[in-house]
């Protein structure tokens, strides 16, 4: 646990002298590490040698001091590692440095006899350690320690060492010290290492995670598309089941109303009018969901016509006109700066446009609903806003991916929930957006933006042309009959 924590600390200073060049790559970045382990923490066990030589040399002098500054000199490298990014050219340096620090100790104290000969065990274990599987790197270590080993060798021949200042105890002591020391870093890479392994494997371990939860959720995904695939056509199924029995009590309740007027049975009259419209009112909540698992199912087509959006809106106002009346309301259209034609699906731009009105009079009392048609740059935006009780801005927050009835919050006639989310489907089919703007006590507003395509603009412009093309022709049959008329009235003066 406590190796664990001081290695957790070890590898965030490590992390610090990473360049970011080099943290990008996962096995770069491991070997970075191991080489920042060595440089942080090496010269904390290494510098027990020459300490050693100075307590146990009865004559020190500037041969403890070279062996003590070159074992220094590995704190540089972290720092020259994260300015310049140089990792091979630096791991070759720091494994030449540290070769040259072995053999000057070992020259020094001993020759081949040398206590510090242990140290040299650790030349190949750091030079695998930096340079990890590359193979030319590897090579060109091997080379470089053969290469010192020959020098080594014939300055050893050549240039015989000095005498020895340390007595055999004191030596025997150095050898201990030295082997002990190189003992200890040799296994303070080893848990470094194991430790970077050990990570390894844990982050294989959670993308291995990763990947099982990604096939579970494929999985789920696509159970859940063939579960929404079955429930369209269950609904789509029993949508048309529902239609025959419901068209018999439309049909019947029809009958036994007319039967029932002709023989001024008020009360009965009543009861089946609510009979009738409940059937009317649950056909249309029918055909609703029949749409929706339609367009669910991808089989809602769309049938674009060339229409005039003016005349639309107001071909569709008298039909709502007695409902608003009961209500006390008023129907206002204003189309004076919509476009003179479109191109869209006619009937289901028009199923949108008596949903979003029929919802306006159903929640407005005594009050006004405007329907309003402009052009907006490349869009046409249709607006239906009504003076009704409005909505608190709480429920207006993912407002249409909530399916619920009005009268569980508002107490309201239900039934309204179906018909807007039917809405926003059908615009999203039309390649449109529908938006709500409501405030409680205010009213509510539903707006209806229709990106202008080119064949849009190529239609206005026609219409444009034929608008203009009608107006000359108008105006040279008024000029035509204004000068009949007077050549006519000519003709009759001199006739008389």
């Amino acid at each position: 646990m406590a190796f664990s924590k001081f290695a957790d600390y070890a590898t965030r200073l490590a992390d610090y002298f990473i360049p970011a060049s080099i943290a990008a790559d996962r096995e770069a970045k491991k070997l970075a590490r191991i080489f920042l382990y060595s440089h942080i923490f090496g010269p904390f066990i290494g510098v027990t040698v020459p300490l050693a030589i100075y307590m146990l040399d009865s004559r020190p002098d500037y041969r403890e001091t070279i062996i003590l500054g070159s074992i220094l000199c590995f704190w540089i490298f972290p720092f020259l590692l994260k300015y310049t990014s140089a990792y091979k050219t630096l791991s070759t340096l720091s494994i030449q440095n540290l070769i040259s620090c072995i053999l000057v100790g070992c020259y020094f104290y001993g020759g081949v006899r040398s206590p510090m000969l242990a140290w040299l065990l650790t030349i190949p274990l750091l030079s695998f350690l930096y340079v990890g599987p590359s193979r030319r790197m590897r090579l060109c270590l091997i080379g470089q320690f053969a290469a010192n080993a020959v020098i080594f060798y014939w300055a050893h021949m050549v240039f015989p060492p000095p005498p020895a200042t340390m007595s055999l105890v004191a030596t025997e002591s150095l050898g201990l010290v030295s082997t002990t020391a190189a003992a200890l870093y040799v296994a303070m890479m080893a848990l470094f290492y194991a430790t970077a392994l050990a990570s390894q494997v844990e982050l294989k371990a959670e993308i291995d995670g990763h990947l099982r939860t990604t096939s579970e959720l494929l999985a789920a995904t696509e159970s859940a598309r063939r579960s929404s695939a079955a429930k369209s056509e269950f609904i789509a199924k029993m949508s048309h089941e529902l239609r025959t029995p419901l068209n018999a009590v439309i049909g019947y309740s029809e009958i036994l109303l007319e039967e029932a007027e002709g023989d001024k049975d008020v009360q009965s009259a009543a009861d089946l009018s609510r009979i009738h419209e409940a059937g009317i009112h649950l056909l249309k909540l029918v055909n609703e969901i029949l749409d929706l698992s339609r367009i669910e199912a991808g089989r809602m087509e769309v049938s674009e016509e060339l229409t005039d959006c003016g005349d639309l809106l107001r071909s569709i106002v008298p039909r709502f006109e007695a409902a608003a009346r009961e209500n006390g309301n008023q129907i206002l259209v204003d189309a004076e700066k919509a476009p003179g034609a479109m191109l869209v699906d006619v009937a289901k731009l028009r199923q949108v446009l008596e949903q979003l009105i029929e919802n306006a009079i159903t929640f407005t009392k005594e009050g006004r609903i405007t329907i309003l048609a402009e052009r907006k740059g490349d869009a046409i935006c249709v607006t239906v806003a009504d003076t009704g009780c409005g909505m608190a801005p709480e429920r207006l927050d993912g407002f249409f991916d909530r399916l619920e009835t009005v009268d569980e919050i508002d107490q309201r006639p239900a039934g309204a929930g179906v018909g807007l989310l039917l809405c926003k489907r059908l615009c999203e089919l039309l390649g449109s957006t529908l938006t709500l703007e409501s405030e409680l006590g205010r009213g509510t507003s539903f707006t209806i933006m229709l990106p202008m395509r080119a064949d849009d603009v190529e239609a206005l412009e026609r219409a444009e042309d034929g608008r203009r093309l009608l107006s000359a022709v108008a105006e040279r049959v008024r000029q035509a009959k204004e000068q009949n008329e007077g050549s006519v009235a000519y003709a009759q003066s001199a006739l008389g």
